[in-house]
């Protein structure tokens, strides 16, 4: 089960580095909301043909307490995260960006010990470091001159983008206890969705170029 899943976590970082990609030229073209909500929104139902393919039921058995979490899931580690991404993305580079996505893995592990009560031990601290420190050398152009992040406002928004994302991982955490996992990613896309459409009244047109 351990090993299942480490790879599935694998698959997602590739898959994450991909649509970082994909964000970057999305955002160039469209409405950073409309593309937020048209990707949640398709997410959502091809979840929802999974789970109808997979015999399952759409929606878990939910408490109050799990709705709050629910709705921060969507809201905060999920919505908010994509649009600043598209957004920030348009305005710097890929590699850039996806380096300071990264910066979710340690914001994540201070949610955890403040929210969830969790432990880290230095071997953990240490391979983060070693992790940040590579990264660092992935955008460094010339190992002798200075890091180069300009702190535009792209790179604001990729920032506040891991932030959100690193604050995902504890609602998700706690929300895996109510029900199946497909579950509760149906309602995070579809909810997050939702929470876009009155965004989509205000905002400037779909195509910002030709398609």
């Amino acid at each position: 089960m351990r090993l299942r899943g480490f790879f599935s976590i694998l698959t997602a970082s590739c898959m994450f580095g991909l649509g970082s990609v994909l964000a970057k030229l999305i955002g160039e073209a469209f409405n950073p909301f409309f593309a937020s909500w048209l990707t949640l929104f398709c997410g959502g139902i091809c979840v929802s043909a999974c789970q109808l393919l997979r015999r399952k039921p759409l929606l878990p058995h939910m408490t109050r307490a799990s709705w709050i979490d629910l709705f921060l899931f969507a809201s905060l580690g999920t919505a908010l995260p994509l649009v600043c991404v598209i957004v920030g993305l348009a305005q710097t580079s890929a590699i850039t960006g996806s380096f300071l996505l990264q910066l979710q893995g340690p914001a994540a592990i201070i949610f955890a010990l403040f929210f969830l009560k969790e432990k880290i031990v230095w071997k953990q601290v240490g391979g983060i470091a070693l992790l940040l420190a590579g990264s660092a050398l992935v955008i460094l152009r010339d190992l002798h001159g200075p890091l180069r992040i300009e702190g535009s406002q792209g790179d604001l928004f990729v920032a506040i983008a891991a932030v959100g994302l690193g604050f995902s991982y504890i609602t998700g955490k706690r929300l895996t206890k109510h029900g199946d996992a497909l579950q509760i990613i149906l309602l995070r896309l579809f909810v997050g969705s939702v929470l876009l459409l009155p965004f989509l009244v205000f905002s400037t047109p779909v195509l910002f170029v030709p398609l």
